[in-house]
């Protein structure tokens, strides 16, 4: 891949642990399955204005007298974490359930218990295009994801950030970059 100046527009969508799919096959997401990008089941986050993805590596050095004083000789690395954080122009029943904690709002019922959910389990489905509308980039990993902050209302737009928490799972891929 050649380097070059990028700018990236951010797409996101979220399938919860437990809804149901159609495509690629009917099943249920869940840790082990996986919908197809295009299943209609999907849950856009909206306009994202701004994705900040985050690696965090927890290490421990490996100290070795040369030949009296300790010089580091080694680092291992413990703990791997990564974090997409998505900063969201629209506010959309996801956003309200994540802030809430409610169970998730579905059609047909009208009032919901805040803290009467958990934090939300599933797939993410994050997507990169560059300047020239060419796709960049494309991610699905298996997450939490939880409402980060408050919802503000003003008058200004009520804007919403998310914290996918990428958990470990054999499932999760970042498709090859697109070269330039």
């Amino acid at each position: 891949m050649n380097t070059a100046p990028r700018i990236l527009g951010n797409h996101a969508k979220f399938f919860p642990n437990g809804r149901a799919f159609t495509l690629p096959a009917p099943g249920t997401a869940d840790v082990d399955n996986l919908p197809g990008d295009t299943d209609p089941a999907w849950t856009d986050l909206g306009i994202l204005s701004e994705v900040t993805v985050e690696p965090k590596i927890e290490e421990r050095p490996v100290w070795a007298p040369s030949p009296g004083r300790l010089r580091k000789k080694k680092v291992l690395e413990t703990k791997d974490e990564l974090t997409i954080t998505l900063r969201c122009e629209e506010l959309s029943k996801l956003g309200i359930q994540a802030v809430f904690r409610t169970e998730e709002i579905v059609t047909g019922t009208d009032t919901y218990k805040p803290l009467g959910g958990k934090t939300l389990e599933g797939w993410l489905l994050y997507t990169v295009y560059d300047q020239d509308d060419a796709l960049f980039l494309t991610t699905r990993v298996w997450c939490r994801l939880k409402a980060n902050g408050p919802i503000t209302a003003g008058d200004d737009i009520a804007r919403i950030e998310y914290v996918a928490d990428v958990l470990d799972n054999d499932l999760n891929e970042i498709e090859k970059p697109v070269e330039t």
